[in-house]
């Protein structure tokens, strides 16, 4: 089953590329089973009997995304079309087709966990990626990236937004410790506009080839260029506007 799984890679990877927000994915198996004394043949359609794993699993960056492909997909394939058999007589004859079953989150809250940014982004200079504290060096583990975003546009410096960050937290959150503060949602961006009076414009960094066929894998690809998809305007009228790109849950 090893060109089998590797299928599974390469289309998992490519649901993944074409994402624009969390996900969870399970797998469905369609298969027939043959009777060893008969040679009789019967198809079982991809079902939830016949799905990879228990629950669906979420993905939200390409950390987790490589958990998937490197841990759950490299389990036994068959086993779910073997606990189909009505006996022993029968046998997995083969596997026919797969099919992917895809729950879309798309107000998962914005959040901070270490997560592997493409290089397109944390390379360009137009950008602070707020990916780790300057001083020490080491990924942050909060979901205040939102709010050291709002720190860095009032002026803080990339080196120090910690403190101002989580202050703004508890301004928003009215009291909540910033440790345990889940991040802020999309549709959340309305009240915390008002709050701050400041326009919150969101839009996200893609590879895209010269012909505009669409979003291509990589960062070394000279025949590519970065575009800019828009995810969210502002439909405030504040003086101040403050742009944030958003990447998988950062």
């Amino acid at each position: 089953m090893q060109a089998s799984q590797d299928v599974l890679i390469c289309q998992t990877e490519l649901i993944f590329s074409d994402q624009r927000s969390v996900f969870k994915l399970n797998i469905g198996l369609g298969f027939f089973l043959r009777n060893v004394e008969t040679c009789e043949l019967r198809y079982y359609y991809a079902s939830n009997n016949s799905k990879l794993f228990g629950e669906p699993l979420l993905i939200t960056n390409i950390s987790t995304l490589g958990h998937f492909t490197e841990v759950n997909l490299a389990q036994d394939l068959l086993e779910p079309a073997r606990l189909q058999r009505p006996n022993s007589k029968w046998v997995v004859e083969t596997i026919t087709n797969v099919t992917y079953f895809m729950y879309k989150i798309p107000d998962h809250p914005i959040g901070c966990i270490t997560i592997d940014l493409p290089d397109f982004v944390k390379n360009n200079k137009s950008i602070v990626t707020l990916q780790r504290n300057r001083q020490t060096g080491k990924c942050y583990q909060d979901n205040l990236c939102l709010f050291k975003c709002l720190a860095l546009f009032r002026g803080s410096s990339p080196k120090s937004l910690e403190k101002e960050a989580e202050k703004m937290c508890r301004f928003y959150s009215q009291g909540m410790d910033p440790k345990i503060f889940a991040g802020v949602r999309m549709k959340e961006l309305n009240p915390l506009e008002e709050l701050f009076k400041v326009n919150v414009v969101v839009y996200e960094l893609s590879k895209q080839d010269n012909d505009g066929d669409g979003v291509v894998e990589g960062d070394c690809c000279e025949s590519t260029n970065t575009v800019a998809r828009l995810v969210r305007c502002s439909l405030q009228r504040f003086t101040d506007t403050m742009y944030e790109n958003f990447s998988g849950n950062h």
